[in-house]
């Protein structure tokens, strides 16, 4: 009895095996064939879609200017700070020449040169002055103008616009030197974006795109506002220039920035992931799934807008699209779809 017991076990473990055996023996080509090819699929679909060229450029404002020094001397008055808004006209900051300073002089010479010029006039007005009397006092009135402006704006230097002081190059009671760079001011409510743009690119872009600056996780809309029309001899560069509006501020002088500008837009075609579309050789394929059949289909593509591409013809834009997994299949194999 025991060693039919044990026979009998013994005829269990060797079917068991051999079935496991059988069960390890088919392999994954065999269920491939069975149950189909695993892919993931979309749904073709029109939309719109846009391409773009990048490039990047440094930050600049719609108007500045570095004011430099005319009259050497001493910074004896600095009437601001960076950040400061400005108005146009206002002191910026006062230079206490080393030659003998003319503003204290000339302004007296200009204020009695104003009141005879009022005088003369009140007694032109009554005909106790002849017109040629008249003419003499304004002109020298002009005259006293003309040297009092001259004197001040060599030793007081004032905002040539509206704007944001962005560099100070000299503290306060330091020498400078004629040419010496002082105060940068800027008008940064707008900037502008000198982007360098290759002789390949450069025939996509035009005035009036829209452009994009991206500052981090913020997304600027702006334009481009001109095109150059010839490149420099060395690098075959070409230069773009995009405007910004930045009433926040976020944009500053000196920053270096990426662009992405919309260089061409369509509405309406068939659009497909990059990765749904099949390279073979110099043509272009996709797999439809029909009846859990994959079908391959030569297509053309159109422009590129990020990982998208256009699909000019073949599909009408409703099929069943291979997405992942075509690396593995052939025309008329059977799929089975996953998610």
């Amino acid at each position: 009895m025991k060693l039919t017991i044990a026979a009998l076990t013994l005829a269990l473990l060797i079917t068991g095996c051999a079935k496991k055996e059988k069960t390890k023996a088919e392999s994954i080509s065999d269920i491939q064939k069975r149950e189909g090819t695993p892919v993931t699929v979309i749904q073709a679909s029109r939309s719109q879609i846009k391409s773009y060229e990048v490039a990047g450029g440094s930050i600049e404002g719609i108007r500045q200017a570095t004011l430099v020094c005319n009259t050497p001397g001493v910074i004896e008055s600095l009437f601001v700070s960076v950040n400061d808004a400005v108005n146009e006209g206002q002191p910026l900051l006062r230079i206490n020449p080393d030659i003998p300073s003319q503003l204290d002089i000339t302004k007296a010479q200009y204020d009695n040169a104003q009141k005879s010029l009022e005088r003369v006039e009140a007694l032109f007005k009554e005909g106790g002055a002849s017109q040629e009397m008249l003419d003499q006092v304004r002109a020298g009135f002009t005259a006293a103008k003309a040297v009092y402006l001259s004197a001040h704006k060599s030793e007081v230097m004032a905002a040539p616009f509206a704007g944001i002081i962005v560099q100070v190059y000299k503290p306060l009671y330091r020498n400078a030197d004629r040419g010496n760079p002082l105060i940068e001011i800027a008008d940064i409510k707008n900037v502008r974006v000198r982007l360098l743009v290759n002789e390949t690119a450069i025939m996509r872009y035009s005035t009036g795109q829209t452009a994009y600056a991206i500052n981090g996780r913020d997304t600027i809309v702006g334009r481009i506002t001109q095109v150059a029309l010839a490149g420099s001899d060395g690098n075959h560069a070409f230069n773009v220039e995009a405007q910004f509006s930045n009433t926040n501020l976020k944009l500053r002088p000196g920053m270096f920035i990426t662009v992405r500008t919309i260089v061409e837009k369509k509405d309406g075609v068939v659009v497909l992931p990059m990765e749904a579309v099949v390279k073979d050789g110099k043509k272009n394929f996709v797999y439809i799934v029909v009846n859990g059949i994959a079908k391959k289909i030569a297509v053309t593509t159109g422009i590129r807008g990020g990982e998208f591409f256009e699909i000019k013809e073949k599909l009408a834009g409703n099929e069943t699209v291979v997405f992942s997994g075509s690396s593995n299949l052939l025309d008329g194999m059977k799929v089975k779809i996953v998610k």
